[in-house]
């Protein structure tokens, strides 16, 4: 396996992951907003 392999294969762990934790923190973020309308989100 060579070097670019290597960080080929973490990318795509890293875009997998982040893929399916934005909607988490996205939804998060809202109802945040929702409870406090007052407070900005500093995400």
């Amino acid at each position: 396996m060579t070097r670019s392999d290597m960080n080929q294969l973490l990318y795509f762990r890293f875009s997998k992951a982040e893929a399916s934790s934005a909607p988490v923190i996205g939804s998060r973020a809202a109802t945040n907003t929702v409870s406090s309308p007052a407070m900005v989100p500093t995400t």
